[in-house]
């Protein structure tokens, strides 16, 4: 640590355990920050962080100090601090992230006792990072502009309910799959005008019909990526017979509710749906979603199957129907993707088949199951 921090923590005892040490940092430094300027902002920001880099850029400006260390939930937490403009920056990473690494991601991150940064063995994990910027508005604005330019937005986070009792695990999005909008030539727009669309609308269903394999679960992942939204998810037929995934939806920070494989979720109330019968009360009813939207996938081919009142305008942005793709459609998505266009010109795929087709020895069209895709 440089003099800044030092001298901020020469009076904390040694003796504290290093979680009870950071957070008595903290606490003088956001002190220290406040009594030195008449007008103090924060700026939040989430970014996608791995700790070599995040240690190396400060340590490339001479004014800042940084203290890394482990909270009392032992994540990774750095505190920076800029003794000249008074204005500090605490940086959180993820600790769901850090839970779905594998060991290895573990070791590299492990800090000991004296809180050392460790060098990584095999290079560092690139994680989301909750940042917090601290100080007098120009400065806190310049630091801002530049930590997003150096370091990647942390994009979306799926959260993901399960158990019996609601277990929530934070998952970030996947971020190198994205959709090409050539596998979706049936939009009636461009892919991205379709996705501005569903979210200036103030209808929050959107139902997404058709065979397996055709892109459903690549158009939510597209979705979410393009609009930055958080989702939560969960696949628990048990936990969805509940009041709980609305709840945590309702006053959680996602944005969309996912819902894959809703085949029986969409039927009507009559035969006994109780969950259509909540979704139908927050979505346009006594509680309001207050921008929040639901997604639902469905293999069920006609319409007609779902429950007519999810269908009504202006609680129902759009039905969209997936379908295979022709000879032309998937040689076009062949090419976008770098891959080989389909020999038969007489038969239909879907855009699954089209990115499995140059598998070597497949004879028969590849079986497709259902997955936890966007994940």
């Amino acid at each position: 640590m440089s003099n800044d921090l030092a001298a901020l923590s020469a009076s904390i005892p040694s003796s504290l355990h290093h979680d009870t040490w950071f957070a008595a940092l903290t606490d003088r430094v956001r002190a220290n920050v406040l009594t030195r300027h008449r007008v103090v902002v924060t700026a939040p920001l989430r970014l996608r962080v791995e700790l070599g880099c995040w240690r190396d850029w400060f340590m490339a400006r001479p004014h800042w100090s940084l203290y890394v260390g482990t909270d009392h939930l032992m994540r990774t937490v750095a505190l920076a601090y800029d003794g000249g403009s008074g204005t500090s920056v605490r940086l959180k990473l993820d600790l769901s992230a850090r839970r779905t690494q594998n060991d290895r991601l573990r070791e590299i991150l492990q800090l000991g006792e004296d809180a050392c940064t460790p060098e990584p063995r095999d290079g560092g994990a690139t994680l989301p990072a909750e940042i917090s910027v601290l100080g007098a508005p120009e400065p806190v604005r310049e630091v801002t502009a530049q930590l997003r330019a150096a370091f990647a937005p942390a994009g979306s986070t799926v959260h993901w309910l399960y158990g019996d009792h609601g277990q929530t695990l934070n998952l970030p999005l996947r971020e190198d799959l994205r959709p090409l909008p050539q596998m979706f030539p049936f939009l009636p727009c461009p892919l991205a005008e379709y996705y501005d669309a569903y979210s200036r609308s103030s209808a929050a269903i959107l139902l997404l019909i058709g065979p397996p394999g055709t892109g459903k679960t690549s158009f939510i992942r597209g979705f979410l990526q393009h609009a930055g939204h958080d989702a939560m998810v969960s696949y628990d037929p048990k936990l969805l017979e509940t009041d709980l995934p609305l709840t945590e939806f309702l006053t959680s920070e996602a944005d969309v509710f996912v819902l894959e494989d809703a085949d029986a979720m969409l039927m009507s109330r009559q035969s006994g749906n109780t969950l259509m019968h909540r979704l139908l009360s927050v979505s346009d009813g006594l509680v309001t979603l207050a921008g929040k939207k639901i997604l639902f996938s469905t293999n069920l081919d006609n319409p007609a199957d779902v429950d007519p009142a999810l269908l009504r305008p202006g609680r129902c942005f759009d039905v969209l129907r997936f379908r295979l793709l022709d000879h032309t459609e998937a040689s076009a998505l062949a090419q976008a993707a770098g891959l080989t266009a389909p020999a038969d010109v007489m038969r239909r795929s879907s855009a699954a088949e089209v990115f499995h087709a140059g598998e070597a020895g497949r004879a028969q069209p590849l079986p497709l199951r259902s997955s936890i895709g966007f994940v």
